[in-house]
């Protein structure tokens, strides 16, 4: 009987441990969301600013999903001095990540921590790539 409480005590103890993955509440980063909703492959993004790049791939190397959303977590360290900045997306598209395209539109970010902002990719193929703002 003290075998079968302690194990439930300990079952219970590890189940109120909860896994965090750090994009609830109580950072300090922003984060740009991303949503692919193109009709060619696409391997990842890499979000350029002036102080800092960012490249977001799968981890097995496999394509992005039409559908699957990308998100980018922005420290203030990763930005300048101001409290808004500019970026610039590219696409990679091949598997190695060596191959990336610009795409046209770029958009400037406000940082206020735990701020998210919603983008969609869009394009049946790479010379009508456009990104819009979600809301």
């Amino acid at each position: 009987m003290k075998k079968m409480m302690i194990t439930f005590w300990a079952v219970l103890f590890i189940s109120g441990c909860g896994f965090s993955s750090g994009m609830e509440g109580g950072s300090n980063g922003v984060y740009v969301h991303i949503k692919n909703n193109t009709d060619f492959n696409l391997y990842g993004l890499e979000l350029n600013m002036e102080t800092s790049s960012h490249m977001v791939i799968n981890a097995n190397g496999t394509e992005v999903e039409k559908g699957e959303s990308m998100v980018i977590e922005l420290l203030k360290g990763d930005m300048s001095a101001s409290s808004s900045e500019q970026f610039e997306l590219f696409i990679i598209t091949n598997e190695n990540g060596d191959k990336r395209l610009p795409v046209e539109h770029s958009y400037t970010i406000d940082f206020n921590p735990g701020q998210s902002w919603y983008f969609e990719l869009k394009g049946n193929d790479v010379k009508d790539l456009a990104l819009y703002k979600e809301r």
